[in-house]
């Protein structure tokens, strides 16, 4: 049985920079980023940690066996090392949350016209650049992601519009947006 990767809850798992602790068919464990991890086929079973590197020492520990030895041998080596896991089922579930109060946000940006003074701003940047500046889905991707982050790092009680804004022209010194 492989495992899928819905493309929301990757774009999540990816702008956070989630890392992947694995096991593959023939039963092999790894440690992958995003975009590693969906070039990789025959994924039987997944965890989630926060940083590349903490899931490549778990794996790297990890001894061969059967696969409830390696589950288990994953678990215990990130127990000891102090390092949370997260599961595939609830790391997805929480993506797919999340994935959904960003297409809130990016339809209050609309409605608002925030969206569209970030359009413009792009504009304005690619043209003092004379067209040196990525392409518009490569800044439209990077405002998700960024306001992914936003979404998965601040606490819910101090989410506010001005903040994003805030967030949003620190990571683009060419954004702005007056509300």
């Amino acid at each position: 049985m492989s495992i899928a990767l819905p493309r929301t809850a990757v774009d999540y798992l990816q702008a956070i920079n989630a890392a992947a602790i694995y096991v593959a068919e023939p039963l092999t464990v790894g440690a992958a980023s995003i975009p590693t991890l969906k070039r990789l086929k025959g994924l039987t079973w997944i965890v989630w940690v926060q940083r590349l590197d903490d899931a490549e020492r778990i794996a790297a520990a990890t001894q061969q066996g059967s696969l409830p030895e390696i589950i288990g041998a994953i678990e215990q080596q990130a127990q000891a090392l102090n390092i949370p896991l997260t599961q595939h089922a609830k790391a997805i579930e929480r993506a797919r949350q999340l994935s959904q109060r960003l297409d809130v946000i990016l339809q209050g940006m609309r409605e608002t016209g925030a969206l569209k003074a970030f359009n413009v701003c792009y504009k304005l940047h690619r043209h003092r650049m004379n067209g040196h500046a990525r392409p518009y889905s490569w800044a439209f991707n990077e405002l998700r992601g960024e306001v992914i982050r936003f979404l998965a790092n601040t606490p819910h009680d101090r989410m506010s519009p001005a903040l994003l804004h805030a967030r949003l022209h620190d990571r683009f010194n060419w954004y702005v947006c007056y509300q």
